[in-house]
């Protein structure tokens, strides 16, 4: 029969404040065992028959706590249940919410230094939220059905550490996606006439999941030099936030979201950065993007608009009405369009739909930005009697007076409709 005497110790009172935090992640080095259940731990005893202790504040005469005070961990005892019974004596941690693959638990256990009898410490896992279900026998499990980790799973004498010994468990196996529960360390000794001394516990840590890969940045190839309200975003995951970084710009809204509104800087290159964390505190690797800034003057993004009507000669006379176009070599007539149809003050260029109607004589029209020179190349053709159409892409004055000119090389007027799509910014 093993050595009782030492075996028989009582649990000490010290009363302390508890370092146990409820929820995600929690580290606990059980310096105040008597504060556990009010930050939210749990005392289960099925031994058969129960004894007069449950899991109690270390006892310096057994063993010193693996870090702290001397008596700062928690243990347990053959005391749990009468000489000669069943131990089944549990310690649940307070409900952790962000349960999934990859949450690491980490602990220290040990015995005493000569123990003269065999211990034995399960830790299981329930995923049904703040159940403390552990049945209602020595043999009984409730909801805590997962084991993950057994010391000294043959009951062997010399089988558990006598000296402090870190055990690390890795959750897997789980289905995707955080789950509610907790984890629970239950001393399981049978037969305590020839098994059972006393077992510590100290410096526990449940430390969430970190392994959020880099977000990916979708943010336009080219951004014109100073060009204001460009857009780049990542994913939306529900509870994260996102820090931004940007080099040679400016974000001008939408720091802490999934998007961001900047504006560019000078030609170059403009950098991106952005890190995602996530609702328990797990912070991405930094993801990255390049905008490639060109110079003034560039049409370098795209914004489709409903079609509208900019311009129609044939209406009454105005900045965008008659009188219709006038012959070759009659000056070139001079449109401002920004602030119409929805096409903004920074706009680089507009996609158009050109029409021309009531010709009075063959030629051509020619398109182009408002303090530049005609091309060579008409925008659209045409001979007398006839209406015709034609897309083109016309640039507008790089002064930002948002203007363009027509050039008229036909002998007669023609009627000039516009319709705007798009714009280039």
């Amino acid at each position: 029969m093993p050595r009782l005497v030492s075996r028989l110790l009582l649990a000490a009172a010290a009363v302390l404040v508890s370092e146990s935090v409820a929820g995600q992640p929690l580290t606990e080095n059980f310096d105040s065992v008597a504060g556990l259940a009010g930050a939210g731990w749990a005392f289960v005893n099925n031994s058969n028959p129960a004894g007069t202790t449950v899991w109690f504040q270390g006892n310096t005469a057994a063993f010193a706590s693996q870090g702290g005070a001397a008596g700062s961990y928690v243990a347990a005892n053959l005391n749990g249940t009468t000489f000669g019974g069943n131990i089944s004596n549990w310690l649940i941690t307070p409900t952790l919410s962000n349960l999934q693959n990859g949450v690491v638990l980490t602990f220290h256990t040990r015995t005493e230094t000569s123990a003269p009898a065999a211990d034995r410490l399960e830790v299981r896992l329930s995923t049904n939220g703040s159940s403390t279900n552990v049945g209602a026998t020595d043999a009984s499990v409730g909801d805590f059905t997962t084991l993950l980790l057994t010391v000294n799973p043959a009951l062997t004498v010399g089988g558990y550490p006598t000296a402090w010994t870190l055990f690390t468990v890795t959750l897997s196996g789980l289905p995707a996606g955080p789950s509610t529960g907790r984890i629970a360390f239950r001393h399981a000794v049978p037969n305590t006439a020839a098994n059972a001394d006393t077992i510590g516990l100290d410096t526990l840590s449940v430390t969430a999941s970190c392994s959020l890969p880099a977000p990916t940045i979708t943010a336009p190839a080219t951004a014109g030099e100073g060009s204001p309200n460009r857009i780049a975003s990542v994913p939306n995951q529900a509870g994260s936030t996102y820090a931004w970084t940007i080099a040679n710009g400016t974000i001008t809204a939408g720091q802490g979201t999934n998007q961001i509104t900047f504006t560019a800087g000078t030609p170059g290159t403009l950098t991106l950065g952005v890190t995602e964390t996530d609702g328990v505190g797990c912070a991405s690797a930094p993801a990255g993007a390049a905008v490639n800034v060109v110079a003034a003057g560039n049409a370098v993004l795209f914004d489709a608009i409903t079609p509208c009507r900019l311009i129609d000669t044939r209406n009454a006379a105005g900045p965008r009405g008659a009188p219709a176009l006038l012959p070759a070599p009659s000056p070139d007539r001079l449109f401002a369009i920004t602030g119409v149809c929805g096409v903004p003050s920074d706009a680089k260029a507009v996609s158009l739909n050109v029409t021309i109607t009531n010709p009075q004589g063959s030629g051509s029209l020619v398109l182009y930005r408002g303090d530049g020179s005609p091309t060579v190349a008409s925008s659209i053709t045409f001979q007398p009697g006839a209406t015709r159409a034609n897309n083109n892409l016309t640039q507008l004055a790089l002064d930002g007076s948002g203007v363009f000119k027509v050039q008229n090389t036909s002998p007669g007027t023609v009627d000039f409709i516009v319709d705007v799509n798009g714009y280039f910014r």
